[in-house]
C-alpha cells in the first residue's frame, strides 16, 4: 500500500501545477485526431463587462453555429478557458473555413482567430494560396513542389470542397488551398505545374 502511495505522489508531483504551467510545457493541445485549435473571444461578444449569468455563452450555441458553416461530424472538441473558447476541428479544410468565415452568433458575426488571442507574441501572419487549373487526378505532391521551388514555406494545402446552401459538402471543386507560412519572391499568377499551367489567386479575408 505504502508503495502505491508513493507511486502516486511521484506521478501527481509531474504534473503541471496550474494552466500556465501547462502552456509552457506544451501540454495543452488536445491530443486527438485533429487540427490545430482555433479560438474566439467572449469580448468580441459580450465587450469588456462580464454578462448575467442568464447570458453566458453556451457549448451548444457555439457547436450549433459551426454546424451552420461546416458539417457537425468536423467538430471534434469546443472548450472553454478564461473568457476564450478553443475549437478543435477534424481536417484542415473545415479550420480554414471557419477561420476564414467566422461565425454567428446572437446575430454577431465573431472573429476567429488562428492563434490564442491572449499570447500575441504567437500570433500567425500566414498567407493562402489558392492553386487552379490542375486537375484532380494530378498529384498534390507535384503542387507542393513547385510552390516549394519558389521558397514557399507551406504549413498545410488541402483540396476545396463545395458549399451548397451554405453547407460544406464531401464534393471537390478542384481547387487546392495552399496555407503558406511566408513567401520570400512573389508568385506570378500562371505558373507550370507539371504538365499543367496553374493559376494562383492570393485570397484575401473577404474571399
Amino acid at each position: 500500500m505504502a508503495t502505491n502511495m508513493a507511486t502516486d505522489n511521484r506521478a501527481l508531483s509531474r504534473l503541471p501545477r496550474t494552466y500556465a504551467d501547462t502552456l509552457s510545457a506544451g501540454l495543452n493541445e488536445y491530443s486527438g485526431n485533429t487540427t490545430k485549435p482555433i479560438f474566439m473571444k467572449e469580448m468580441d461578444l459580450f465587450g469588456a463587462e462580464k454578462p448575467p449569468k442568464d447570458l453566458w455563452l453556451t457549448h451548444v450555441e457555439v457547436y450549433k453555429a459551426l454546424a451552420l458553416n461546416i458539417e457537425p461530424e468536423c467538430i471534434a472538441s469546443i472548450q472553454r478557458v478564461n473568457k476564450f473558447w478553443r475549437i478543435y476541428l477534424d481536417n484542415d479544410g473545415s479550420r480554414d473555413e471557419i477561420l476564414s468565415k467566422g461565425i454567428v452568433l446572437r446575430d454577431r458575426t465573431m472573429p476567429i482567430y488562428n492563434t490564442n488571442p491572449g499570447r500575441p507574441y504567437l500570433q500567425d501572419n500566414s498567407i493562402r494560396i489558392r492553386i487552379k487549373n490542375i486537375p484532380l487526378s494530378a498529384d498534390d505532391g507535384q503542387i507542393h513542389r513547385a510552390l516549394t521551388l519558389r521558397k514557399c514555406e507551406i504549413t498545410t494545402m488541402y483540396r476545396e470542397k463545395l458549399r451548397v446552401d451554405g453547407k460544406l459538402t464531401n464534393c471537390e471543386t478542384g481547387d487546392r488551398i495552399a496555407i503558406v507560412k511566408a513567401i520570400v519572391t512573389h508568385i506570378p499568377t500562371s505558373i507550370e505545374i507539371g504538365r499543367y499551367r496553374a493559376v494562383i489567386h492570393y485570397i484575401s479575408e473577404n474571399d
